[in-house]
């Protein structure tokens, strides 16, 4: 039943980025100065965009994904996929409870997103698939729901989406804003 739920997890992933609106992709990426995050990746414009650690690796969105996916090891499948919102190239890396999609720049690749497929990696808040409404709540504020079944945490230019199934967690993920 798990693998039935993260396959569709992973099919409905696929489809919203396949929906993407524009027929030419915007090649141009996050736009600004450049800074630097704890780990030393190259954060452009957005050096407070939200992150997870994972086994000691910080992820960050729009970091450079080369130091972070060589400190994660080697993923179970890499898939490329036509870029829809940003640069040239996506990749998707699976890993055993977790997914990092990447989008390339100038052969550069970045973090664009990264999402739980299981409930054994927690939010650096400590929320994981499973939790109740109640620990959301406790961890992000109230304030975070959108009224109907999602909490989102907006910051930096990305986001921290929470969808809950019958007041409990059932999908945990990071991505950026693009055009943020």
């Amino acid at each position: 039943m798990k693998k039935f739920i993260l396959c569709l997890m992973m099919l409905c992933m696929l489809f919203s980025l396949a929906a993407c609106g524009t027929d030419t992709p915007d090649t141009t990426g996050p736009q600004g100065s450049s800074s630097t995050n704890s780990d030393g990746n190259n954060v452009q414009e957005h050096p407070n965009a939200p992150s997870l650690t994972v086994n000691g690796t910080k992820l960050q969105l729009y970091a450079k994904a080369e130091p972070i996916l060589k400190a994660l090891g080697t993923a179970n499948s890499v898939n490329e996929l036509p870029t829809c919102a940003i640069g040239e190239m996506d990749r998707q890396y699976a890993y055993d409870s977790f997914y990092v999609q990447t989008y390339s720049l100038e052969g550069v690749e970045y973090i664009f997103s990264f999402w739980f497929a299981d409930d054994l990696i927690k939010t650096d808040e400590g929320v994981k698939i499973g939790d109740t409404k109640e620990t959301v709540e406790a961890a992000y504020g109230a304030a975070a729901f959108d009224g109907t079944n999602c909490y989102v945490i907006t910051s930096d230019g990305g986001e921290l989406r929470l969808i809950l199934k019958d007041g409990v967690v059932s999908s945990i993920s990071y991505t950026v804003i693009v055009g943020a």
